[in-house]
């Protein structure tokens, strides 16, 4: 049976639209996305698409891998033994097969992407007093961490935005940075999302800081 996966410029299009933005590691093309309560943190996504050619590779195995990074200027440690890095996966999602319907496809790879960001608002939240200036200034004034991240025109639980076209296409606007209106820090947030488990009941997908999991099992 012939394998047909998505084409590249209709999951390029799409990514954009979600206000992700292009960028090249090795030779495959990853999307980008930063937080907006601190841009040392972000959620990537792996599509599969060869910056050579500009092409999906066809191989059936391949997937669209959706995670979150921290990538700063302040060495963190990452578990309680490990040595201070700054660059290290905090987060990954089940992965995304490629083929089927296109607005299926989308859909899948739309929700991890808001998975991802929901978490990585948590994470930051966790991380706050030692993140230091890499993050906005929405700090409460007793140092605590802000409660939310800021306003946005998508859901209440922080991630990228889920406005579309009346037609049902793709979400074509992206969260704002400004916070509310009064100029004060956020005061909602998300709960973090739920560890996901794969069909055969294998392992969790995804592991926290200090999980065990090596950097190379996020990309």
């Amino acid at each position: 049976m012939k394998y047909n996966p998505i084409s590249a410029p209709i999951l390029e299009s799409f990514l954009k639209k979600c206000t992700f933005r292009r960028s090249v590691q090795g030779s495959e093309v990853v999307y980008v996305r930063e937080n907006d309560m601190c841009s040392a943190v972000r959620v990537k996504v792996w599509t599969t698409i060869d910056a050579r050619t500009g092409m999906i590779r066809q191989k059936g195995r391949d997937a669209i891998r959706i995670s979150a990074a921290y990538e700063g200027r302040i060495p963190l440690a990452r578990g309680k033994d490990q040595k201070p890095s700054t660059n290290y996966g905090i987060y990954k999602t089940p992965r995304v097969n490629r083929t089927g319907e296109e607005g299926r496809v989308l859909d899948r790879v739309y929700a991890h992407m808001r998975e991802a960001y929901s978490f990585t608002n948590e994470w930051i939240r966790n991380h706050w007093r030692v993140l230091g200036d890499q993050c906005h200034e929405i700090t409460p004034a007793d140092g605590s961490p802000p409660t939310a991240c800021p306003a946005d025109d998508g859901p209440a639980d922080g991630g990228p935005p889920t406005a579309g076209p009346a037609d049902g296409g793709p979400p074509t606007a992206g969260p704002a940075d400004g916070g509310p209106a009064d100029g004060g820090p956020p005061t909602a947030g998300p709960a973090a999302p739920a560890v996901s488990r794969s069909t055969d009941d294998t392992p969790p997908s995804v592991g926290p800081p200090g999980s065990g999991l090596k950097e190379d099992d996020y990309e």
